[in-house]
This record gives structure tokens, sequence and C-alpha cells, in this order.
């Protein structure tokens, strides 16, 4: 996976933090999501979080 930074405005930073809180996941994955899905490209997103490997400790 590569690395990407994006500068965010004070306000859309922190509703970034609020929705990733919500969904109880990182805002790197809100943003992999959101981006996804503005460019078409949902469906790709899917079958990665469907292969990926689990982050959850037993």
């Amino acid at each position: 996976m590569q690395r990407t930074t994006v500068s965010l405005p004070d306000d859309l930073a922190q509703a970034l933090d609020r929705e990733a809180r919500r969904r109880h996941t990182s805002a790197s994955e809100v943003t992999r999501a959101a981006l996804a899905q503005h460019l078409g490209l949902a469906q790709v997103l899917a079958v990665w979080v469907s292969e990926a490997p689990s982050t959850t400790l037993a």
C-alpha cells in the first residue's frame, strides 16, 4: 500500500476524526472508503478489504 499525505482544513480534519471514531476505525480507512466511492472504485476497495488480513487481536 502506498502512503500519501493530504493537508486538510481544521474543520474537515475534525469531521474526519469524528467519523472514524463513530465507525470505530482509522481516519485512513474512512479516507480510503470515501476516495474509492468518489472515484467509482468502491468495488475495488471492497475486494481489498475482504482480502486484507485481520488486524484484531485475539
